[in-house]
């Protein structure tokens, strides 16, 4: 469900969603892989046609994406990418040299 503006988002989750080897990431215990989980499985398991994301958007982390702006999925991916990092490397889910 696009809702004001976040397609940008909808397609990095769909697309992250869809790589076996990032599947992972989703599966720690920290706040954005946890909601991410959530939402990964609604969609999968949904009978739906659509998932509202609101709670993705609720997390604090998320303020820097504002539903009614435009906003660019490259840009998306790399900081969703990097805020999953910074969180595995705080809750001690992954090995970093």
């Amino acid at each position: 469900m696009n809702l004001g503006n976040t397609c940008f988002a909808n397609s990095i989750c769909q697309v992250l969603f869809s790589v076996a080897d990032l599947q992972p990431l989703f599966d720690q215990n920290d706040p954005i892989s946890v909601t991410l989980n959530v939402l990964k499985s609604e969609i999968y398991a949904s009978e739906q046609m659509s998932v509202c994301p609101n709670y993705l958007f609720a997390l604090p982390q998320f303020a820097r994406w504002p539903r009614n702006d435009q906003q660019d999925a490259h840009d998306f991916l790399l900081w969703l990418l990097q805020k999953l990092h910074a969180e595995h490397v705080l809750y001690g889910s992954c090995d970093v040299s």
